[in-house]
């Protein structure tokens, strides 16, 4: 949702830049799908491990013991 509303500039006409974002990351989506691209195109925190923990939490659970 962050990388969606930092798209929108336009106060006037917010909920079509929304939805043009929108289309262009599934667009997006589909050509890497297609052409075998999703690895190098997607290596962000969305494709994380999420039974690792993070920095921030190593830090809490270090300070809580």
């Amino acid at each position: 949702m962050g990388k969606v509303a930092r798209n929108v500039t336009s106060r006037q006409y917010p909920f079509s830049q929304i939805a043009e974002t929108i289309k262009k990351g599934e667009q997006l989506k589909t050509v890497a799908m297609k052409f075998g691209l999703e690895e190098k195109l997607f290596q962000t925190d969305e494709r994380r491990d999420w039974s690792l923990l993070g920095s921030q939490e190593q830090m809490v659970l270090e300070i809580s013991t």
